[in-house]
């Protein structure tokens, strides 16, 4: 599709091409893993409720955003996000911003957002007074799904993910006699046979049985804590989602449980410790960013949602900024650390373009907590950090 001349006789770029995601998840037999199945949803739309959504954009009224475009360009591209806009209208946003004072431009602008709303409406994924539907999310959360685990793979190939857990009966210990008592699973068959020939046998004998018993593996639980305050909107949120879907994935494929606390100046998403992948994808992609950050009350929870899980028990905090709500924020914030030690939980802390104070403030908590400081320096490591801090927890 090419974008108009916009009256200066010059040919303008085409449209960005959209990398395709088609589909929905359907749990396979083996529990964890999720098949990508066709779906008549147009990819490009998927992508388009995910910015939405991560620019705290939940409703689509044409004329509205029409007005907003043409009126005060700038102030739209704030409210809405680049991608977004290019998503809606098919203009790049130079394109708009050169363009947007000319009648003409104005009125295939405003046919493109209807065509746009009609097509999102069609598809079940507005209704009709332009809010965001169920489907909608779920089709969101498939852009991030595709996207994250394609990622992994590739991460995974150039050997850069180097974590294997133990096996779900555990680590081998020494072997030794088979006794009464002890699980045929755990039967080491190369020492048992090597035991049969070293004695001359041509079949091997409960004797020679000798047995490799399993020690249980270390679980853990995790609450994945997310900052959603107004300053995490775009992609910020976006790519905490993906480090949050990585983790979710990874944990629950090693027989490990998450939860989800994302908060502002209130606690606005709470998934108790599952092993439901598509309930905490679900969950992870509806979070929007607004207000302000308080720890206390996250770290309240969080260690209310930990306190009586068994093996490893631990946080994991993404935030972009100091505590800033009520008295001595960041003193409550330290006491919240310290009862959640006295759970035995472990705390670790993401930061994300902290600064000075912010990260003096994230080191205390990390030290506090038993836990590990980490300062993504791009937006696109956070997942690899994440996944670091939960390799870590985990071995």
């Amino acid at each position: 599709m090419q974008e108009m001349g916009a009256f200066s006789g010059q040919p303008l770029q085409s449209q960005e091409n959209i990398s395709e995601i088609e589909g929905n998840m359907k749990r396979s037999e083996e529990g964890l893993s999720h098949t990508v199945l066709p779906d008549e949803t147009n990819s490009e739309n998927g992508k388009l409720v995910e910015e939405s959504i991560n620019n705290g954009v939940m409703g689509f009224t044409p004329d509205i955003m029409y007005a907003k475009i043409v009126n005060n360009y700038n102030t739209a591209k704030d409210l809405y996000g680049e991608t977004l806009l290019r998503l809606l209208t098919g203009f790049t946003t130079s394109t708009l911003d050169r363009n947007i004072a000319f009648p003409e431009f104005q009125r295939e602008l405003k046919e493109r957002l209807n065509q746009k709303f009609q097509e999102l409406e069609d598809e079940e994924l507005i209704s009709h007074d332009g809010q965001l539907t169920d489907k909608a999310v779920k089709v969101a959360s498939l852009v991030i799904y595709s996207k994250e685990l394609d990622r992994l793979a590739k991460l995974s190939g150039k050997g850069d993910m180097k974590f294997s857990k133990a096996s779900t009966y555990g680590d081998k210990t020494h072997a030794r006699e088979f006794k009464k008592g002890d699980r045929y699973a755990d039967i080491n068959l190369r020492l048992s046979i090597k035991k049969a020939v070293s004695r001359g046998k041509i079949s091997v004998g409960r004797d020679d049985l000798r047995t490799s018993p399993r020690k249980s593996p270390n679980s853990a639980t995790i609450v994945y804590g997310l900052d959603a305050s107004a300053s995490m909107k775009g992609d910020k949120l976006k790519f905490c989602k993906q480090a949050g879907t990585a983790l979710a994935f990874q944990a629950i494929n090693h027989k490990d449980k998450v939860g989800i606390v994302s908060f502002g100046t209130v606690l606005k998403t709470v998934i108790e410790p599952t092993s439901d992948f598509s309930h905490l994808l679900h969950a992870i992609t509806a979070i929007r960013a607004s207000t302000q950050t308080d720890f206390e009350i996250f770290l309240q929870k969080a260690t209310e949602m930990l306190a009586r899980s068994k093996g490893a028990k631990h946080i994991v905090l993404l935030t972009d900024a100091l505590a800033t709500v009520g008295e001595k924020p960041m003193e409550k914030t330290l006491q919240g650390v310290s009862a959640a030690r006295a759970n035995g939980i472990t705390i670790s802390i993401v930061g994300i373009k902290l600064d000075a104070k912010g990260v003096e403030l994230a080191k205390k908590i990390a030290e506090t907590g038993n836990g590990r400081f980490y300062l993504a320096k791009q937006l696109a490591d956070l997942d690899m950090l994440v996944l670091d801090d939960y390799y870590a927890v985990s071995a």
